[in-house]
């Protein structure tokens, strides 16, 4: 990790004050110590009490910067930790923010039980194997591999193309089959997307097949063999010139000191703790390889991927965006951070693994235009609706690894322009979302995938981010204590290269500092559209950033979540300090009916069942203070269990006007006269089926349809 001196001068300046502060103190307190001055002298008896509190901050800095270094697999499904440090809150101590996160360890015991880390890297074999392959924009079938599988069959292949149609994200279409080849087949420059398809029929003269000796004049019919989905990048040379002119005119207007690409990598429902858990070679390499920038104190701004990524990509606030739009509308209209990078000059790209549910397209309708240049929704329909590739596994496609198929088309992107500055945003949702602990089975090939990246060179103009939209929100880690702080803590790490962080010393120093301090999705969107007019001398066209701020600058030490724009229900500053209450006390099961007051107020009770509190199982108090620490409000965090359903919920409550406390169990049902439940509500357990008479994904999360209970008894 890039190393600055900025602390160095922050302790410099605290000891200063810290010494006339102490003048002072021992000035009104003379007759107190006039013996001891006496003896040792004033001067002498100052300079010892700082320089042992000079000390005692050289020895936590030193243990801050033993960096991990990560975790090495001694064999499958083992971890062997090398080096832990107190990674996780020890940059926070070090630079006494204002803002705490919990001192939490991610390879706790309890939590270790059930990460999935014994899960094997996921291996990919279908029924149908792969007959042909590629060689730069030629297909060719591989007789080697037809000897092998299919030496009595006489093999045909061919290809249609997959397109996008009446400009809708859903509609794709397949065109007629071009002509059949057995050797190989030349590609248009402009071919995208292709289905190959190989088929063989049976050499009937053939005595191996016996099955067919008996009638030497029936007529074999074409099996399916092989059916294998291929992405290209087109260089659509039409695009060169107004690309061209953009950047000269970027450079003229605006004079960047640099012209760097910019690679995002995202996570569905991914927690740092757990990215380091299950992707330890990954995050080793990252860290100490590549020499990331680990945001150790990052926070979500939104409950799930199309809020996290899509408010966050944009910079607006969910509240924000929803005063001129609804889900029902398209995403056209969206400030997407490509839409900057395109008028630039750059050459985009955006990918995503689960179109169904994709930031863009979770009930809502997507794209009437294509958004980037490269564009994978239609191929990623098409496959997600064909069963003989689908059937094998839900995380492959065929014989490759889906998350492989996906990385090797960004490799292909980057490969096709060396010389062009790019913007790619590739987000992977189904490997994790419904499952965290499958997250482990593809670290393998990430690693591969970067170390590929590192080794081509693609990253020596290039800032990679690798990042999250939020922790887990379902399964037994979400369940936990631990479970609260993963879920608002999600990844976030920038890789850039060695050159710039020696040529802006200033820039790696703040990166450094802003590993422990308090920052969100919104720095995400302001780090990016920096890096795009970085350190202009001229006009800079973007207009001003409405949250975050880049952290290319230093983060306050006194950032608050509100400074932030992180809303108290996704807030951990401090989170440390709750205390803990008991379920079964009267404060806890008033706070609880409170909750559950709420969400039967949210209901359509023409459609759902009303709810009764069944179980109180974990709540937490705590107390907000403001930068003068004076008690702002008191907050709950609080589990319930709702019948009918047996929903699980986590829940925020905002108390205000309670005067300061020192126990919880000053507190009664006096104290919740003005109760804000706050409107993120998280469900814990699977809902499918309980719900489906409603269409309002707000309402699905809580409601239990009527008439189920009654199907039930029947």
């Amino acid at each position: 990790m890039f190393i600055g001196n900025h602390d160095s001068v922050v302790y410099t300046i605290l000891f200063f004050f810290l010494f006339k502060y102490l003048k002072i103190v021992f000035f009104l307190s003379e007759t107190v110590f006039t013996l001891l001055f006496r003896r040792l002298g004033r001067t002498l008896v100052l300079l010892l009490i700082v320089a042992l509190v000079g000390l005692y901050f050289i020895s936590k800095e030193t243990g801050v910067h033993n960096m991990v270094k990560a975790f090495s697999l001694e064999n499958k499904g083992q971890i062997k930790v090398a080096e832990m440090s107190d990674q996780i809150t020890d940059y926070s101590k070090l630079t006494f923010t204002s803002c705490m996160f919990p001192d939490n360890n991610p390879f706790d015991p309890e939590v270790m039980k059930v990460a999935g880390l014994d899960k094997p890297t996921l291996l990919c074999n279908s029924a149908l194997p792969d007959l042909t392959y590629l060689k730069e924009n030629k297909l060719i079938v591989n007789k080697t591999k037809i000897k092998e599988r299919f030496p009595t069959f006489n093999v045909t292949c061919k290809y249609q193309d997959i397109t996008r149609q009446n400009d809708r994200d859903r509609s794709f279409a397949f065109s007629e089959f071009r002509k059949p080849f057995q050797e190989s087949m030349e590609l248009p420059s402009e071919t995208e997307y292709i289905l190959v398809l190989c088929e063989g029929t049976r050499n009937l003269n053939d005595n191996s097949s016996s099955q067919f000796n008996s009638s030497s004049k029936e007529k074999s019919k074409p099996e399916v063999l092989s059916r294998t989905y291929f992405a290209f990048i087109p260089k659509l040379d039409n695009l060169n010139e107004i690309e061209e002119l953009l950047l000269r005119k970027r450079f003229v207007e605006s004079s960047p000191s640099e012209n760097m690409s910019v690679i995002m990598i995202g996570y569905d429902s991914v927690s740092r703790y757990h990215f380091m858990r299950a992707m330890n070679r990954t995050y080793d390499f990252l860290v100490n390889d590549l020499l990331s920038f680990d945001m150790i104190m990052h926070s979500q701004v939104g409950k799930n991927v199309m809020k996290g990524k899509k408010f966050g990509n944009e910079g607006r606030s969910a509240q924000e965006t929803y005063q001129w739009w609804s889900d029902k509308k398209n995403a056209d209209p969206f400030d997407h951070l490509w839409k900057d990078f395109e008028r630039a000059g750059y050459r985009t790209f955006f990918s995503e693994d689960n179109p169904g549910i994709g930031a863009f397209n979770y009930l809502t309708p997507g794209f009437f235009k294509t958004p980037a240049t490269h564009y994978s929704k239609s191929i990623t329909f098409a496959i997600e609706q064909d069963e003989l590739i689908r059937n094998a596994s839900s995380h492959c496609i065929g014989n490759q690894p889906e998350v492989l198929f996906h990385l090797e088309y960004l490799k292909s992107f980057l490969d096709k322009f060396p010389r062009k500055p790019l913007y790619a945003l590739l987000f992977f949702t189904r490997i994790s979302h419904d499952d965290i602990t499958m997250l482990r089975i593809i670290d393998d090939h990430v690693y591969s995938f970067f170390k590929k990246l590192k080794d081509s060179g693609h990253l020596n103009n290039t800032m990679m981010i690798t990042f999250s939209d939020h922790g887990p929100r379902y399964g037994p880690i979400r369940h936990s204590h631990m479970g609260d702080v993963e879920n608002r803590n999600p990844l976030l790490i920038f890789t850039l290269p060695t050159w710039f962080l020696h040529k802006y010393p200033d820039v790696a120093g703040n990166l450094k500092t802003n590993t422990g301090r308090l920052t969100s999705q919104y720095d995400i969107h302001a780090t990016v559209r920096d890096l795009l007019y970085f350190r202009s001398t001229g006009d800079n066209p973007l207009p001003k950033t409405r949250h975050g701020m880049s952290l290319f600058q230093e983060v306050p030490r006194n950032r608050t979540c509100q400074d932030a724009s992180v809303s108290e229900e996704f807030c951990l500053c401090n989170y440390q300090n709750f205390i803990t209450v008991l379920p079964n006390s009267s404060i806890a099961h008033q706070v609880a009916n409170k909750v559950v007051e709420a969400m039967n107020a949210r209901l359509d009770h023409a459609k759902c069942e009303s709810l009764k509190l069944h179980n109180v199982s974990e709540v937490y108090v705590l107390k907000v203070l403001n930068k003068l620490f004076k008690l702002v409000k008191t907050v709950f965090r609080i589990k319930v269990e709702t019948v009918p359903g047996n929903g699980v919920f986590d829940a925020t409550v905002h108390v205000e006007g309670i005067s300061d406390w020192e126990s919880w169990e000053q507190l009664s049902i006096t104290h919740l006269n003005n109760v804000t439940v706050a409107e993120g509500l998280d469900r814990l357990n699977r809902y499918s089926g309980q719900s489906d008479c409603v269409s309002d994904p707000k309402i699905q999360l809580i409601c239990y349809c009527k008439g189920l209970l009654k199907a039930k008894k029947l």
